[in-house]
């Protein structure tokens, strides 16, 4: 109680100049007379959740209760405003006038440490960063092809895997007009919650949530499609856009906790932190191993849990900070980073990587000018690893469709393992860029045919490679090269079982193929890096 006490007092004495209003994070010692058990965790879990852990070989355990009501009822008597608690990290985030509750507090014998985690008592408050960046304009037609297509995700969607069974928690800043949005299908979104206000608001809303959501749930005919446009979706608030402070971690937890407990399968967020409008409450370089923040803390938990989780790289690139962000410091979180259509890193990508020598990013997808759809209904593009983030989760939501066999963990590994750089990870892209029909394939999913004509491509550096397999042709098999805007590249005779077309013809980037003969015809696309 000593130690606690001179933490809690010397809390105070920072965040009491100015007599205001504070915002403190409360470490329970224990779960204490609790009313649940681990033989009905139907009173605390739904049951999809509990389906979840079952499926995973997860077993319901003590940190999935809820704090002890007991012990939020007697922080209540002191006359604290209750925010939001953590199950997982058996925490209660308190609000406090004044701070003048310290001696009511001082006789709990149940509290091992209290944080401040906000005030507004700041005379020169740091200008709040914005945690995306917005590059916003007009497009065309057909304009979401190309960042599916990046990573073969066009090819699930053909064969009937659109995210349909899966539930996806997006926690973000705000939803701004989804509710009207014509791009939605409305029933898709399962439910909403504000840990924040308390009151979730489809107005007076941070439009970055529903830009985000775009990303996955859009499909406008012939305009734009997302990439998981069959799953349901929770919408959580989590980001207090007035200010920055560890107390949006807390929110962010009481988030991811709640996704657990009404059983979603996947949960992007496109948020991070590492600095505060307090800079004494900053994090540092030296906690990015994924075991220190408190938001890092609970989204390992949530993992173990089985939840496949995602989460934005960030965009420090170009900062001082320049490292990712937290909570993307995780093992079992899969970070995305963000690359141009060039398929270079883009300059303002999180780097890696952690502190431990981890491999991070784990992934990358586009989100330079990527294309989205905005609250007014409008298509519209916009930069930052915020959206090359929903890109990948939400195709991982249809691959798992595609092979609901597996648990998260092994998901997380057959997405990693399907990177572009897989073999020499870097710090700017990680594993690479995914192919999530190669995923497929290689779990087994598709055989191919002996007898089937087939054709293998590959990116050899200064060449693309393509190989016949199964052609019984004789001199008149011939390969169409074209760009994604349908622009012809070359069109060539093969005169054995191999071709291949120099780097001087096929600049970096998509390129669409097609191998034909008088009696077959077979096409794909391939990324020349």
């Amino acid at each position: 109680m000593k130690n606690l006490f001179v933490t809690f007092l010397f809390s105070i004495l920072i965040c009491l100049s100015g007599q205001s209003a504070f915002k403190y994070r409360i470490w329970l010692s224990d779960k204490g007379d609790t009313p649940y058990s681990l033989e009905y965790p139907e009173a605390y879990l739904s049951e999809k959740a509990i389906a979840r852990r079952e499926k995973q070989n997860i077993s319901v355990d003590s940190t999935d209760f809820p704090v002890s009501p007991v012990y939020i009822d007697r922080i209540k008597d002191t006359g604290l405003k209750i925010l939001v608690t953590s199950r997982w990290l058996n925490t209660v985030t308190v609000y406090s006038e004044e701070g003048k509750e310290a001696d009511a507090l001082q006789k709990l014998p149940f509290i091992d440490k209290v944080e401040c985690v906000w005030r507004d008592d700041l005379e020169n408050p740091v200008l709040r960063k914005s945690r995306y960046m917005e590059k916003t304009e007009s497009s065309s037609y057909g304009v979401s092809y190309e960042q599916i297509a990046l990573h073969n995700g066009d090819k699930l969607h053909t064969a009937g895997y659109t995210g349909s069974g899966m539930t996806i928690a997006v926690i973000d800043a705000g939803f701004q007009n989804v509710d009207m949005n014509r791009t939605f299908d409305q029933a898709r979104i399962k439910g909403t919650r504000d840990f924040v206000t308390g009151v979730f608001d489809y107005r007076n809303s941070d439009k970055h949530g529903a830009q985000v959501l775009s990303a996955m749930l859009s499909c406008w005919e012939g305009m734009y499609m997302g990439t998981a446009p069959g799953a349901d979706y929770w919408l959580l608030r989590s980001e207090d856009n007035d200010s920055e402070f560890p107390v949006e971690e807390d929110y962010w937890t009481a988030a991811i906790e709640y996704a657990d407990s009404v059983g979603v399968d996947i949960v992007t967020s496109s948020l991070g932190y590492y600095t505060f409008d307090d800079t004494s409450m900053n994090h540092y370089w030296d906690e990015l191993d994924g075991r220190t923040a408190y938001i890092s803390k609970a989204a390992g938990i949530g993992a173990s849990k089985g939840l496949l989780i995602f989460s934005s790289a960030g965009n420090e690139g170009s900062s001082l900070w320049r490292k990712i962000t937290f909570p993307a410091d995780v093992e079992s979180v899969i970070t995305v980073g963000a690359i141009s259509r060039n398929l270079r890193p883009s300059y303002f990508t999180g780097v890696g990587f952690c502190q431990d020598g981890r491999v991070k990013p784990d992934v990358t997808g586009i989100g330079d000018q990527t294309f989205l759809i905005s609250p007014g209904g409008a298509i519209v593009t916009e930069s930052g690893t915020s959206f090359s983030t929903p890109i990948i989760a939400g195709l991982s939501a249809c691959l798992w469709q595609a092979l609901p066999h597996l648990s998260a963990s092994e998901m997380r590994d057959v997405i990693r393992k399907s990177g572009s750089t897989y073999s020499a990870p870097d710090s700017l892209r990680g594993y690479g860029i995914p192919d999530f029909y190669q995923a497929y394939v290689a779990s087994g999913t598709e055989e191919i045919g002996a007898d089937i004509p087939e054709v293998q491509c590959y990116d050899s550096g200064n060449k693309l490679t393509f190989v016949l397999k199964n052609w019984k042709h004789s001199g008149n098999v011939r390969l169409g090269l074209y760009s994604p805007d349908g622009r012809n590249r070359c069109v060539a005779l093969f005169h054995d079982d191999s071709l291949s077309v120099s780097s001087a013809v096929v600049p970096p980037g998509i390129y669409m193929w097609v191998v034909w003969d008088d009696l077959n015809k077979v096409q794909g696309k391939i990324i020349k890096r």
